[in-house]
């Protein structure tokens, strides 16, 4: 089996295929299709503790200036969800088709601040 080249796939197709291996893992998840935005919210999975929320991001190589715009975008956008429909959450993770550096790590756990969420970071 080849390895999926992720920096020639599109935002769209990177989303695709991140939320439908989601779904395979986890019978219960639920994809969202953005009618006007998503809320920070691409693939949720219902359990006891609240939802586990995925945002996928299409994003290769370094999480520079604007890519983290973007994710502190989605991630307050999040929040104020979660703030204003009192959605039980137990985890938000951000997804993207690289495994993160130490750095990258660093920074999320920066925007997270002192809020009760854990975020995590993942690559596939």
């Amino acid at each position: 089996m080849s390895r999926v080249e992720w920096s020639r796939r599109t935002s769209d197709e990177v989303e695709s295929l991140l939320g439908i291996a989601l779904c395979l893992r986890y019978s219960n998840a639920t994809r969202i299709r953005p009618s006007r935005g998503d809320k920070g919210v691409d693939v949720f999975v219902p359990t006891d503790e609240g939802w586990v929320v995925y945002q996928i991001k299409s994003f290769t190589g370094s999480l520079n200036a604007s890519r983290k715009r973007q994710i502190k975008k989605s991630w307050d956008t999040f929040h104020e969800y979660v703030r204003e429909d009192r959605v039980d959450v137990a985890e938000w993770h951000l997804l993207r088709p690289e495994n993160p550096t130490l750095e990258d790590i660093r920074w999320l756990a920066e925007l997270k601040g002192g809020g009760r969420l854990p975020l995590q970071l993942g690559g596939t």
